[in-house]
């Protein structure tokens, strides 16, 4: 469930935003910006040069992974529509989950995160030689980015990282990171960039409404909120990039079954994050 600026590439793991305005600031603050961007223009141009992620063009060949995408979304759509219009979100979007009660999704998504770091660090053990390496290793690099700025969510709610730590995660909060573990260790390269392709989407919306319902019905900044903001809007060339890893995988064997089975279950793994959190704050 996966820190985004323009051009962004720190979510690929359940990612986000790729435009920030411009801003003002100390020539401190200013610098660090500017090195921050720097950092993933210099990341953007690595993948765009090692021929794995390409920039958008028109005209692409066709793909049996971006055709198997388009399935996933009319099989999943009954999924994909819970999620969109969970009541969970629509909830926070109201202001009628108590203040004291957001400390839910918060630890949840602390444990999600970390769990999630290792996974991706696995993942990269095993398909780091290979074509899959890059897009890994923005994956990593982007729950990294949303890790540090979940803290700085906690610590405005008053969690302290402690806190954090001694939070004792929902089992159905929980099933998403652990399926990607098992994925990560048992699962293709093909199977976790599908995964990532068809469900960041409707995380995405998710993360978006809730950015803008923290600020409006809790009186949240927006550098309180990065978290889920960075998570909004998809990355230029992700798609293409995971549809590249599926129809490798395809080539050299990876059956659409477990491709699609993988799909199905993070989604519905999801689902349940969302229903569990919702149970937990009313």
């Amino acid at each position: 469930m996966t820190e985004t600026m323009a051009p962004h590439l720190d979510g690929l793991s359940r990612t986000g935003n790729n435009s920030r305005p411009y801003r003002k600031g100390t020539p401190m603050q200013m610098r660090r910006w500017h090195g921050e961007q720097l950092g993933i223009w210099l990341l953007v141009l690595t993948m765009v040069g090692w021929g794995f992620l390409p920039l958008p063009t028109s005209g692409q060949t066709s793909s049996r992974a971006k055709a198997i995408f388009t399935e996933l979304h009319h099989e999943l759509e009954s999924t994909e529509t819970k999620l969109r219009t969970h009541p969970y979100v629509a909830a926070v979007q109201r202001g009628d989950i108590p203040r004291d009660k957001l400390h839910h999704i918060v630890a949840e998504e602390y444990h999600i995160v970390s769990s999630d770091l290792r996974s991706i660090g696995q993942l990269l053990s095993r398909f780091g030689h290979t074509a899959s390496g890059p897009f890994f290793a923005g994956a990593y690099q982007g729950e990294q980015a949303a890790l540090a700025a979940l803290k700085k969510l906690a610590a405005t709610l008053g969690m302290s990282e402690s806190a954090l730590q001694d939070y004792e995660p929902m089992a159905g909060a929980h099933a998403y990171t652990a399926y990607m573990a098992w994925l990560a260790h048992y699962g293709e390269d093909a199977q976790v960039a599908a995964a990532f392709a068809v469900n960041f989407p409707a995380w995405g919306a998710n993360c978006g409404k809730l950015s803008a319902a923290l600020q409006d019905q809790y009186g949240l900044r927006a550098e309180d909120v990065a978290f889920f903001s960075n998570f909004a809007k998809p990355i230029p060339g992700f798609q293409d990039a995971a549809a590249a890893i599926v129809d490798a995988g395809l080539a050299r064997g990876v059956s659409e079954r477990d491709i699609k089975r993988a799909v199905r279950l993070l989604q519905d793994y999801e689902l349940m994050f969302w229903d569990a959190l919702y149970a937990a704050s009313r």
